[in-house]
């Protein structure tokens, strides 16, 4: 009996236990279900739900552990890594031309001028700055044009341009002198125009010339004003008028009085003159107003070079003018300095002087040039600007003076090339530096030069005792580049050219000058991986030095770097009207591209940028057309122009490519050359002197002096005859009637109406200039006396 009720009461608990795990099992199971549907409605969004805190996969481009984090990735590619559970939002790669880890930065860098390379320029790692420029630009972005004058420097990589460059020259060339190599080096002694002085100074200068060394044109306007000497003209003028004609003001009385009279008193340094400001000194009828008495009673002034704001006082100043009611062109000379429309040059509170000079001008209208010899010195700030002096800053050793033209002896005596130290102390042929032993180089030849003459040439200006040698390789063999000529070219020649002066040469990089086809990067080591079937592969962005091998678009239906994958997703439009097919209908001003994504490329302030050519859908990026001076696709490469400072365009254009006419003293198609003939001696004629089909040389030279330039005499007998046979002689053999002297230098004084000059006696080699004898009835030594 009590085993049977053992066995029924084990029997019940198991049922119950069993019944209570059965019941467990379904709230577990319920819940279950219940948590994951709870999951799909509030967790995984945008992915594949795993549990109920996280997703297995999510959608492109989503990422985090719930597929709730879009990827901000516009410009570049998001794949593994980028999005997804375990995915950072951040893009794999970036578009060209965009940078940093979302690719959401436009790279700065201009592609027109220089190279953006991938992870220094664009990418993932890159800054947004040029890895390099091309020649002729300079700066992190390649947007400044050098300032160097090539044809008289040399512009080197690094040092001038490039985006370490400074824009100025590195070196000048014989001739040529100046931070830009933009000033010209007269062979005539430092004075032109006017008489030599001590010091290599004028003593006085010709009518219409000024400065130390007679090298600057007055500015005065003759007709309208008069230049006096010392004060307008001569080594100690200004080159501005000394006073003006009544109804002018201005330095050089070259513009109009403003003043009306007919209600107004314009007075004498006042309202007209030099120091004139060409308003009204007071009005004269009553109820008339404005600083030209102007405004009748009741009356607002005109506004005639601004936009006016219904008072006497103009709101801003057009271009070029300034002063509350914009009547006053601004004084600075735009070819010598820098005038800004901000109220301290030009606008309603400017003063009409200029805000900087450019290097080789100074004053406050930076009309005066310089007078420092930029080969013995240096012209720094205080040298050249508005408040300088254009005397140097500083002398090359053994020069001095304000303008370091002064080259005083060696203390032995010797000349010794510009430098006091005598003897030369380095490996010389001789005690005073004159030349160098091969290998050295400097004034006093102790400096070994760098060149490594195995793989470069050096001569002249590489080494020896002259102030102008370097060291440097005057030219590289065939393969090497640099100032040394020590490095060999990298650029592969089989997928690219190597010019002379950019790729080899002491000038060149040792990278290719351009690619041939399907080959990128400064070597063209690379094969360009752009699909051109399905994308665009265009030279300097994907093919070529500055090409960085993948596609700059894709057609509709295509993506990725290569375009080499197929998209099915509708083509957005960033910049334009959009189709509702896909892409843009048109694209704003700017911007280019099937999306209008891409900005064009044009330099639209050097030239014209049309819809349907340059901007829109099928636009190329290039300009339309360029403005003079101006050229290439983007019109980015400058046109030397007319200088019309010096001629005239024709038609009295103010801009124009060829002159049609030149100012005496200047030559070539551009007026840009200034002639060498000296015309105190020689005969300087229009169209073969002077003129754009001139070449600066005289025409004609006086007696005495020769051609091409009349600088020196052919020979010491002015007004006679050498010897037979012989072209030059120190004494005459024969002198012309009316001259005597060894020479033929003096006129004789012989009065030939009542005396007799004979041959040998009175006039000769040997005469004395007195007669030889006289006609009755008169007395003297020149007869002279008596009748």
């Amino acid at each position: 009996g009590d085993a049977t009720l053992l066995t029924e009461t084990l029997t019940e608990k198991s049922e119950m236990r069993w019944v209570f795990l059965s019941l467990l099992l379904c709230i577990v199971v319920e819940g279950s279900v219940v948590g994951d549907a709870t999951m799909k409605k509030t967790g995984c969004k945008n992915g594949q739900p795993h549990g109920a805190a996280r997703c297995t996969t999510c959608s492109s481009p989503w990422f985090g552990p719930l597929c709730n984090v879009s990827a901000s990735c516009q410009h570049g590619t998001c794949e593994t890594g980028c999005y997804g559970p375990k995915g950072n939002g951040q893009c794999n790669a970036c578009n060209f031309p965009y940078y940093g880890v979302n690719c959401d930065r436009q790279a700065s860098c201009n592609v027109t001028n220089g190279g953006c390379a991938l992870a220094t320029c664009y990418g993932k790692m890159g800054t947004g700055l040029c890895s390099n420029c091309t020649e002729g630009w300079y700066g992190t972005t390649c947007n400044e044009p050098v300032s160097c004058n090539t044809v008289g420097g040399v512009c080197a990589r690094g040092t001038c341009f490039g985006i370490n460059g400074n824009g100025l020259c590195s070196k000048c060339n014989a001739g040529y002198a100046g931070k830009n190599c933009d000033v010209p080096v007269h062979p005539t002694g430092g004075c032109k125009h006017g008489t030599p002085g001590p010091k290599g100074n004028c003593k006085s200068c010709k009518v219409g010339w000024y400065g130390a060394h007679c090298n600057t044109q007055v500015t005065c306007d003759t007709s309208h004003g008069t230049c006096t000497a010392g004060g307008c003209y001569g080594p100690t003028g200004t080159g501005h008028c000394s006073t003006c004609l009544k109804d002018y003001f201005g330095a050089d009385c070259d513009t109009a009085v403003t003043c009306d009279t007919a209600h107004g008193l314009c007075g004498a340094g006042d309202c007209y003159g030099p120091t004139g400001h060409g308003e009204c000194s007071f009005c004269t009828s009553s109820g008339w107003t404005g600083q030209n008495c102007n405004i009748p009673p009741g009356g607002v002034g005109s506004c005639k070079h601004g936009t006016p704001q219904g008072s006497p006082r103009c709101t801003k100043c057009d271009e070029g003018y300034y002063g509350p009611q914009c009547n006053h062109p601004v004084k600075c000379y735009k070819f010598g300095g820098q005038c800004h429309m901000n109220n301290t040059c030009g606008g309603v509170d400017g003063t009409g002087l200029c805000d900087s000079c450019y290097p080789s001008y100074y004053g406050p209208t930076c009309h005066s040039e310089v007078t420092c010899d930029y080969q013995h010195g240096n012209c720094l700030f205080g040298c050249y600007g508005v408040k300088g002096t254009g005397h140097c800053s500083s002398c090359a050793p053994g020069y001095g003076g304000p303008d370091c033209d002064n080259n005083p002896r060696c203390q032995n005596g010797k000349s010794c090339r510009g430098s006091f130290t005598c003897p030369c102390t380095g490996p010389s042929k001789d005690s005073c530096c004159a030349s160098c032993n091969p290998g050295f180089f400097g004034t006093h030849c102790t400096r070994p030069v760098t060149c490594n003459t195995t793989n470069g040439i050096c001569a002249s200006q590489c080494q020896g005792a002259s102030s102008s040698a370097t060291g440097e390789c005057s030219a590289c063999r065939t393969g090497f580049y640099g100032p040394n000529c020590d490095y060999a070219v990298t650029c592969v020649l089989t997928n690219g050219k190597c010019d002379q002066g950019t790729c080899a040469g002491v000038a060149g990089t040792g990278t290719c000058s351009s690619c041939n086809a399907g080959f990128f990067g400064a070597n063209c080591a690379h094969k360009v991986t752009c699909n051109t079937l399905h994308g665009s592969c265009p030279a300097g962005q994907c093919s070529g030095v500055h090409g960085n091998g993948v596609c700059a678009s894709c057609l509709q239906g295509w993506k990725g770097p290569n375009c080499g994958t197929r998209s099915h997703e509708k083509i957005k439009c960033y910049n334009g009207t959009p189709n509702p097919k896909g892409g843009c209908v048109s694209c704003h001003p700017d911007y280019v591209g099937q999306q209008c994504n891409r900005k064009v490329t044009c330099h639209t302030h050097n030239g014209v940028c049309k819809a349907g050519t340059c901007y829109g859908p099928k636009g190329t990026g290039n300009c339309t057309s360029c403005h003079i001076g101006w050229k290439g696709a983007n019109c980015g490469q400058r046109v030397l122009t007319c200088l019309t400072k010096h001629g005239k365009c024709p038609g009295g254009k103010k801009a124009c490519l060829r002159c049609a006419s030149c100012d005496a003293d200047w030559y070539g198609p551009r007026c840009d050359k200034e002639v060498q003939c000296d015309t105190q001696h020689g005969v300087c004629k229009a169209g073969t002197c002077y003129g754009i089909t001139g070449d600066g040389k005289c025409s004609a030279c006086l007696k005495g002096w020769a051609l091409p330039f009349c600088h020196g005499h052919t020979t010491a007998c002015v007004h006679g005859k050498c010897a037979a046979g012989r072209p030059n002689c120190q004494s005459c053999d024969t002198c012309s009637k009316r001259w005597y002297g060894p020479k033929c230098n003096t006129p004789v004084t012989c009065n030939a109406v009542h005396g007799v000059c004979l041959q040998g006696d009175c006039y000769g080699p040997m005469g004395s200039g007195h007669c030889s004898y006289c006609n009755f009835g008169y007395l003297g030594t020149d007869c002279n006396s008596g009748g």
